[in-house]
This record gives C-alpha cells, sequence and structure tokens, in this order.
C-alpha cells in the first residue's frame, strides 16, 4: 500500500493505492464495513524488545489493541511473482489479533 501521487487532494481512505487498498475496499464493500487507514505511529513494523517484551510498530498496536488488523510486505524470498505482466519482489501480508 502507498500513498497516491496525488494524496493531497483526497481524504481518508482514499489517500491510498496498491494491492492492500484494493483488496481492503473490496471486502469492506462485501461485508458492508466501514474501515479507516492509517500508518504507524513510530512508522515500524514492528520489533519485540529484549528487555521489556513489548512489541512496538504495527505489531504493537495490535497486541495492545490500539488497531485490530495490520498489514506490512511480506517477502517471499527465492520467489518472484508476476501480477499484469510486472515482475513483482514483495507480497503484502496480513496480522490479526486473535481472542
Amino acid at each position: 500500500m502507498m500513498m497516491k501521487e496525488n494524496a493531497a487532494f483526497f481524504t481518508g481512505n482514499d489517500r491510498y493505492e496498491g494491492y492492500v487498498a484494493d483488496i481492503l475496499r473490496l471486502v469492506a464493500a462485501r461485508l458492508h464495513v466501514d474501515y479507516d487507514i492509517y500508518l504507524s505511529t513510530d512508522g515500524s513494523y514492528g520489533e519485540r524488545s529484549a528487555a521489556s517484551g513489548h512489541w512496538s510498530g504495527i505489531i504493537g498496536q495490535v497486541v495492545r489493541g490500539v488497531s485490530t488488523q495490520a498489514s506490512t510486505p511480506a517477502r517471499p524470498i527465492g520467489y518472484r511473482y508476476t501480477f499484469r505482466g510486472q515482475q513483482r519482489k514483495q507480497m503484502s501480508g496480513f496480522l490479526t489479533k486473535l481472542e
């Protein structure tokens, strides 16, 4: 997911584009739910502190209940994926906190 080049002319979820943004729009429309996309407050995917055991980044936001889901790039090792004739080196992954 990425910000559109002209994101300044849009608000909310319409500022984003890409595979994950498209999937979120389709799922939300199908399930008739609302959602908000926002970036990680500390700009990281997440790292576990050896000292405290707490997670940072978007993983930490899901663990703490600040967010219900997160999306990150998942980089498969040794594979290339083709999408509409263009080679892609990464796919997107989703993280959901299970109760």
